[in-house]
């Protein structure tokens, strides 16, 4: 699953909130978010699935900054990004004076 780790997260919140309406629609985002075949990069990006608003988005986001620190792997676009935003600020080597 490509989204193992957000679907936990919104289990794990599910047994912690107390209103009845907050835990059905967590329910319906992990079950969107389970069949979804793709990486979730964003809150943002999964809005577009059933059951997930703006409340569970932002719960999202918070999970994948926590993750970004806690040393998980990096996804492949936000390496490709990481990358582009490299190449246009790092002079490469072969352009370098050897003087400095």
């Amino acid at each position: 699953m490509a989204n193992q780790g957000i679907v936990r997260h919104l289990n794990d919140l599910k047994k912690r909130v107390p209103d009845r309406m907050v835990r059905k629609r967590l329910s319906q985002a992990v079950e969107s978010i389970s069949k979804y075949p793709l990486p979730i990069e964003s809150g943002a990006k999964a809005r577009d699935l059933n059951g997930v608003g703006e409340w569970i988005a932002t719960r999202i986001d918070e999970y994948l900054r926590s993750e970004l620190h806690t040393g998980a792997a990096p996804s492949a676009t936000s390496l490709i990004k990481a990358h582009a935003v490299l190449s246009q600020t790092v002079e490469p080597l072969s352009q370098r004076s050897a003087w400095g």
